[in-house]
């Protein structure tokens, strides 16, 4: 068995202690406030995260809130991508972006809801808040990534060629590539939480921000704890996607036999 997969076998292991570590502070919680219907038995969320498995709203809930995070996902990366790309090679830019960022990044989600919502239909809430507090994290990322690479290194490539889609691809990308998976793990969490919390704000129709609504109306905590555990998986399963985009970027770009460790 490789060193990298007793890795992953280990950090599954630990995963799953983590999971139980949950179970069992609810179930605490349950006993200390002796408060069933506030912090329901652990084994009737597990009995209620099943049952939302089983019905086909779920997936239906799923699909339009996984879409709201791809849109938004794509819009933030293009815009944060190329605006840290800009800052990283001038650093006048980035000190004229830096109070933006720095706006977004610290301006409570409510109070952008209520601009946006003002602004635009409550359709398009989700996405629009989601991409705008998702930008900093990819531009800060790409920015500092590209002022950290060596300056002798940027100025042999800039003599011999000049900058170009190739150039992006073929060097800053490789360079620069922990900066954006890592940028992209922090966005998926992110985004989740921010998605879904637009989406229980403004009512936004068939996603689990309105299925908690509706739960919470209707007083089931159990069916709440339940949702929760499927938006965990969700983000456990997405953050999976920095791996395969960039096995993809080094299938297109290096040949199918180039590795990219995960």
């Amino acid at each position: 068995m490789s060193s990298t997969t007793k890795k992953r076998i280990e950090n599954l292991i630990l995963f799953i202690i983590g999971i139980i570590l949950i179970g069992v502070i609810l179930q605490l919680l349950s006993m200390m406030k002796n408060d069933n219907f506030l912090f329901p038995n652990v084994f009737e969320i597990i009995k209620s995260f099943f049952i939302l498995l089983g019905q086909g709203q779920t997936y239906i809930y799923i699909l339009w809130t996984l879409l709201h995070l791809l849109i938004s996902f794509m819009f933030s990366f293009i815009i944060g991508f190329a605006l840290g790309m800009i800052a990283g090679f001038h650093p006048r830019f980035a000190t004229i972006m830096k109070p933006m960022m720095i706006f977004l990044r610290s301006i409570p989600i409510i109070v952008l809801l209520v601009i946006i919502m003002f602004l635009l239909d409550y359709s398009y809430t989700p996405v629009v808040s989601a991409t705008l507090i998702l930008i900093p994290i990819i531009y800060e990322n790409v920015k500092n990534g590209i002022a950290n690479i060596d300056q002798d290194f940027k100025d042999v490539y800039r003599l011999q060629s000049n900058f170009n889609h190739r150039v992006l691809l073929r060097v800053y990308v490789p360079l620069i590539s922990s900066n954006i998976k890592t940028a992209i793990s922090n966005m998926v969490g992110m985004g989740i939480k921010v998605i879904v919390t637009t989406e229980y704000i403004s009512g936004a129709n068939n996603t689990l921000g309105k299925a908690i609504i509706l739960e919470i109306q209707n007083m089931n905590y159990e069916l709440i704890y339940a949702y929760s555990i499927i938006m965990v998986l969700i983000v456990v399963l997405v953050e999976w996607l920095p791996v395969w985009i960039f096995k993809l970027i080094n299938l297109i770009l290096y040949g199918k036999n180039t590795k990219i460790e995960s």
